[in-house]
């Protein structure tokens, strides 16, 4: 599987390397001749001797004659592959696209060459994995780095069926689209659904779309065109930055920095410096994830100088938001603050008579690495003599040229926070990564098992489809739930496998699942319509019946040690 990718990172050394082994074999070989022949190497009788075995084709003893030959075989090569690679230098021929013709089978597609795009080539790569990428500019300052990883660059516009023809997509395993403009990612993904008809696979084209908008992303989701329609084509519309905000508070959840699942527990208390998309990103999966055994309604506290623009645009897009945090905006540039003043714009005390819960977490989500770094320190130095100080984790590479040109240990010991790369997340193992879809698929499919032992037919609701013909909202909601699934179990860890127990956790589920449902635009209506997005299970776990708050603990139960294999 790696051979192939290896070669090709190697293939203008080929030439070289066949001419150079010629010569040396070539040397072996004459002098070989000549200290058989127990001549002086510096000798008239040694120049002649060489001169006529190894130029006049004079035959020797099998040892050297053979080397000779091997010499010769060598030689031819090296040089007809040099003159190959001459001909398509003049003819402007791309050698990639003879790798991809012939050698590359099983292999992942990505269209687009930014950070982005060039951190999951690579990733991919050192995964053992073969990649093809396309980009329209051929004089990429990264496509030089990703030739020498063995990754085949394509020059051309990937929203052509001719140059994804070319980059292998009939024998494709998967097609990344990164570019920078959701539209020009969207043609991509249907130009791929059209041409994957002619694929020669059996398993369908894993198609991945970074959409950043999220009404486009939604009306892109709920599209045929981008949703598996049969055997051929298998599509997912995302968006990166949301990814990287799930790994971020999956690597520093909450409730693993504050104690929010015992009782009597202080509300959740969360800094967000910057306004960024990251930033608003992760408001909105506090909002679907921040869900403890003890109810609670989260503050977060947004400083920028563009925070209330941010506020404002969340709020649009989320109307429910309110109703699930509590978020507040500081438009304020966070080194312009002294140690007093961010207390008060935190609504903190060094005298403990604080106005809002104790800061829990800090994220530092400016976007140029400077800015980030001077932002952690500058907050690690406000924070200082504060007697409960937050865990500040600034989202920059760790090893950032930043740090190493301002001479900046990059330890978190001498940094006083950690720090989080956003783009770790453009990897096979995120991106392409199908263990929460396993475990997502799993759940719904022993959820269906229930359904029909109980004797009750399937397809009445949306919900009770397959899980390769579910609505794409009700995958994600499914997703989400296993990757709340590590709050429970810490939960459980903290607080013990009682009843008690389980009841919390059950009500937890219940109010993350309300979350998920009205961040999507859902409201409570006493008749259940998926049409109107209304729901009449959008009430207080108390007034649900037994049947339903039953399946709520089913979800807990299945985590506990002795469950055995996972319930509904």
């Amino acid at each position: 599987m790696r051979l192939v990718p290896w070669v090709k990172a190697r293939e203008k050394l080929i030439a070289p390397l066949l001419l150079v082994a010629a010569a040396v074999a070539w040397v072996v070989a004459v002098v070989w001749h000549v200290l058989a022949a127990g001549l002086p190497l510096w000798s008239m009788e040694a120049a002649r001797s060489i001169y006529e075995f190894g130029f006049g084709g004079k035959t020797g003893e099998p040892p050297e004659a053979g080397l000779l030959a091997l010499a010769g075989y060598l030689g031819k090569g090296g040089a007809a592959l040099a003159a190959l690679y001459a001909y398509f230098k003049v003819l402007d021929l791309s050698a990639d696209r003879l790798w991809l013709r012939f050698f590359y089978r099983n292999h992942v597609v990505i269209v687009g060459l930014g950070e982005k795009a060039s951190r999951l080539a690579l990733s991919l790569r050192e995964a053992g994995h073969r990649v093809a990428v396309i980009e329209l500019n051929e004089n990429h300052g990264a496509v030089p780095a990703l030739r020498a990883a063995g990754v085949a660059v394509l020059p051309g516009d990937g929203r052509s069926a001719d140059v994804l023809h070319q980059a292998g997509l009939q024998r494709a395993d998967a097609l990344v689209c990164l570019t920078d403009s959701d539209a020009a990612n969207l043609r991509v993904a249907l130009a791929a659904r059209q041409a994957s008809e002619r694929r020669r696979r059996r398993a369908p084209l894993r198609c991945y779309v970074h959409v950043a908008d999220r009404s486009l992303r939604q009306i892109a989701s709920e599209a045929p065109h981008y949703r598996q329609q049969d055997r051929h084509f298998d599509g997912r519309v995302l968006d990166v930055v949301d990814v990287a905000a799930r790994v971020l508070l999956t690597e520093w959840a909450p409730d693993r920095v504050a104690p929010l699942h015992e009782a009597g527990a202080e509300r959740l208390h969360v800094l967000v410096v910057g306004a960024d998309a990251l930033a608003r990103a992760i408001v909105v999966n506090l909002a679907l994830q921040a869900h403890y055994a003890q109810p609670q309604r989260p503050v977060v506290t947004l400083l920028d100088p563009l925070a209330s623009q941010a506020l404002v645009q969340l709020t649009a897009e989320y109307p429910a938001l309110s109703t699930l945090l509590e978020v507040r905006a500081q438009d304020v540039s966070l080194p312009h603050l002294s140690p007093s003043r961010l207390t008060e714009r935190t609504g903190q005390a060094s005298d403990g008579a604080a106005s809002l819960p104790t800061l829990a977490l800090a994220f530092v989500t400016l976007e140029r690495d400077i800015d980030a770094l001077a932002a952690g320190l500058h907050l690690s130095r406000l924070t200082r003599g504060w007697p409960r100080r937050p865990q500040v984790v600034v989202c920059m590479p760790p090893h950032s040229e930043v740090m190493g040109a301002v001479g900046v240990d990059n330890t978190a010991e001498a940094l006083g926070f950690a720090t989080f790369d956003r783009y770790s997340v453009c990897s096979g193992a995120y991106l392409l990564g199908d263990a929460i879809d396993r475990d997502a698929r799993q759940r719904h499919e022993a959820y269906l098992a229930k359904i029909e032992a109980a004797g009750r037919p399937l397809r009445n609701k949306p919900t009770q489809f397959p899980w390769d013909e579910l609505d794409e909202m009700v995958k994600a909601s499914n997703r989400r739930q296993v990757e709340h699934e590590p709050v429970k179990r810490r939960a459980l860890e903290q607080l013990g496998n009682s009843a008690q127990t389980v009841e919390l956790l059950a009500r937890a589920e219940h109010r993350r699942w309300m979350a998920d449902l009205l961040m999507a635009g859902w409201s409570y209506s006493p008749q259940y319509d998926w049409a109107r997005r209304r729901h009449n299970n959008l009430v207080a776990y108390e007034e649900l019946d037994e049947a339903t708050r039953e399946f709520d603990r089913a979800v807990i139960r299945q985590m506990l040690p002795d469950a055995g294999p996972p319930a509904a």
